[in-house]
């Protein structure tokens, strides 16, 4: 009698589909284990060269895994770097300004003497005080002084109709007249010794030193002259000195302003009438 044999009924707890599918999840998992172990030495190595690279990015990258329907993905995130910031220096200047220095002008300064004295041609005007021992300053009376030089200029060079002109009082005298009075004369240079108002201009209290002779003496006049500079003309009055010294040879202004007699004389011998 020959007895079958029948399968039993299958152990508790196996299940013959199982098996394969617990296979592939494991699978899944292993490399799942090694995508996420790569990423995180990746992360270590590219932090590692952007700290030998001395970038500005120090945030590490982050990993994260999401799973949908059993399926891990792993998700690699690297924080970008940022650009150092330029750095823009300026160089500022040292450079210091510096006042340029005024200079005031002296109208009683002696200029340079020359080295021949000349006895011919326009004359040398000179100013003692500043301001003058009557108050007025130079800045007022100094076109009054310029007109009475031109009158100099013109006595001595033989320009009667210039000498006219600025003296109207004298417009009838001939040049036979003015050349008996000046014949001898080659060069005047007044210098101003005293300034007071006088009408619409001013009264001169000069010294004229003239040049005589073609440079064979210099003498040292005291003379009064009343100046309008609106009308451009002149008014010589006698005065009371007249010469007050003569020198042989010819004396520039600038010499006898230098010469301590000379100098002394001019001061305290010409005075008012």
């Amino acid at each position: 009698m020959v007895t079958p044999v029948v399968a039993g009924p299958p152990a508790v707890g196996s299940n013959p589909e199982s098996a394969p599918r617990g296979r592939r999840t494991a699978l899944i998992l292993g490399v799942s284990a090694l995508v996420v172990a790569g990423a995180a030495v990746g992360a270590v190595l590219v932090t590692r060269s952007n700290d030998d690279k001395a970038s500005t990015s120090t945030a590490a990258p982050s990993v994260s895994a999401t799973s949908a329907a059993g399926t891990v993905t792993p998700t690699l995130t690297v924080a970008s770097s940022t650009t150092q910031p330029s750095v823009v220096t300026t160089e500022l200047s040292t450079t210091v300004a510096t006042a340029v220095p005024t200079t005031v002008f002296d109208p009683t300064a002696i200029g340079e003497v020359p080295a021949s004295a000349p006895w011919g041609g326009p004359g040398s005007p000179q100013v003692l005080f500043e301001p003058m021992p009557s108050g007025p300053s130079y800045s007022m009376y100094a076109s009054s002084l310029a007109i009475a030089q031109q009158l100099g200029d013109a006595l001595a060079n033989d320009d009667w109709n210039t000498a006219r002109r600025l003296e109207p009082g004298k417009g009838d005298v001939s040049d036979s007249r003015y050349l008996a009075g000046y014949d001898g004369l080659d060069r005047v240079s007044l210098v101003l010794v005293d300034v007071r108002p006088e009408g619409a201009g001013y009264r001169l209290l000069v010294v004229s030193v003239a040049n005589e002779r073609a440079g064979a003496r210099t003498t040292l006049y005291c003379l009064e002259w009343s100046v309008d500079p609106f009308a451009n003309t002149v008014v010589q009055h006698n005065g009371v000195v007249g010469q007050i010294a003569r020198v042989d040879g010819a004396v520039s202004p600038e010499a006898a302003r230098l010469d301590p007699a000379l100098d002394t004389t001019m001061r305290t011998q010409c005075v008012w009438s």
